[in-house]
């Protein structure tokens, strides 16, 4: 069960520099309670995954990798297991070539250093120093880091939320847009032009990229690969493993002992 717990008092906070550097360590299944920011949000999981769920949809975080909240954007931190973050609150001034809507963000292997060096500064570090100048590149570096496809949109028609909060608590359904259509009343054609619209994916897309999740997910759980295929409906453990290597270019295996 999720214990829900306050955000950090530091994140709302007038910020004392640029960018504040936040270190922090949550232990087990746990609910950040859903807050914003007046300012731009990088939270970077250094252990463990962790899911931002905002109103237009969740973003599931892997070790090493990171997720974007612009200002004032509602969000909700929620853990499965044991993780080690770091938030990055950078002021209006210095994001103006970020994203304006949330995403999850590749940070290479070279991103990854200078923000673990990052998380040892001092909170009244020197903007004008090198410290700051080591921000700064790190603003600069995630101006250009790419989107990760990891980001599960959710609709807001009631026919096709409906479906999606059904497909959430049963992964495994392999219901066709036909399937759904005599359940719910509308044509397949209708829910193709629906998914598209309301989500910018296709209905198979939308359910590959759940089922991505989940998977990273239970994989953080150290749940067994053939288990984890089954509870998704794959046929096998191959076509599963498929799947996760195209999505994220590393089998689940490999994916397991890269992050333990």
């Amino acid at each position: 069960m999720l214990k829900t717990i306050p955000p950090s008092s530091l994140g709302q906070q007038a910020l004392q520099r640029p960018i504040t550097v936040l270190n922090r360590s949550l232990l087990g299944k746990r609910a950040v309670k859903k807050h914003q920011h007046d300012w731009g949000q990088l939270i970077y999981a250094t252990k463990g995954i962790l899911s931002v769920i905002t109103a237009t949809g969740r973003f599931i975080v892997p070790p090493e990798q990171a997720v974007w909240v612009p200002p004032h954007t509602d969000h909700e931190i929620i853990t499965v297991s044991d993780v080690t973050l770091a938030s990055f609150y950078i002021s209006v001034d210095e994001i103006r070539q970020l994203p304006q809507h949330c995403t999850v963000l590749n940070i290479s292997h070279l991103l990854q250093t200078l923000i673990t060096e990052a998380t040892t500064l001092s909170a009244t570090y020197d903007w004008s120093g090198k410290d700051g100048r080591l921000l700064r590149l790190i603003r600069d570096y995630l101006i250009e880091a790419d989107d990760i496809a990891l980001q599960l949109p959710y609709p807001k028609d009631p026919r096709l939320i409906q479906i999606t909060m059904t497909l959430q608590d049963e992964p495994f359904n392999n219901n066709t847009l036909e399937d759904w259509g005599k359940q719910i009343g509308a044509s397949s054609r209708t829910l193709t032009r629906l998914f598209i619209k309301e989500t910018g994916l296709s209905y198979r897309e939308w359910k590959q990229r759940l089922k991505l999740q989940i998977a990273i997910s239970m994989l953080s759980e150290q749940h067994a690969i053939s288990a984890i295929s089954d509870h998704l409906g794959y046929e096998s453990v191959s076509a599963f493993t498929y799947m996760f290597r195209k999505e994220l270019g590393l089998s689940p295996s490999f994916y397991v002992a890269q992050y333990p």
